[in-house]
């Protein structure tokens, strides 16, 4: 992969903490590692990599640390955060209505959740990526890949 770094600083920009960012919890670290991985609830690596591409953290709320971001060539923001349940990722959600809509129409959903902590893990994912939508899904996804490409 091209430097991690200087894709971080091409695609995303912090904003100033004074903004309101981030909305609801979205994912979890957790949901782009494998089930049960201890790196899911890693604060230090976390913080480390976010300080690395966008300077130091700052408290907001019940986050210890609070990043908020903004994906350059479609304007969505993005907080990642660290908080009592661990890394994670905030946005803003589609109206009630248009999430209700995606989740009847998506066949996974519908059939319900897995047994197996392997399935329920691959099947809350998808429900995260369902409720995101899919341009979110792939700001947040691209930010947490090149996040965990960089060598700090």
């Amino acid at each position: 992969m091209q430097n991690a770094l200087a894709c971080l600083s091409e695609e995303f920009t912090r904003v100033e903490s004074g903004v309101l960012c981030g909305g609801v919890k979205l994912y979890g670290r957790a949901d782009f590692l494998p089930a049960g991985d201890a790196r899911a609830f890693d604060e230090e690596d976390f913080v480390r990599r976010l300080s690395a591409a966008f300077g130091a953290p700052v408290a907001r709320g019940d986050c210890d640390v609070s990043y908020c971001l903004v994906h350059r060539a479609s304007g969505i923001q993005v907080e990642a955060y660290s908080g009592p349940s661990g890394p994670a990722y905030g946005g803003d959600i589609d109206a009630q209505d248009v999430i209700d809509a995606r989740v009847a129409s998506d066949p996974i959903l519908r059939a319900g959740r897995p047994m197996g902590s392997v399935l329920q893990h691959a099947w809350a994912r998808h429900m995260r990526d369902v409720m995101a939508g899919a341009e979110q899904r792939e700001v947040i996804t691209r930010l947490d890949q090149l996040l965990f490409a960089l060598e700090v």
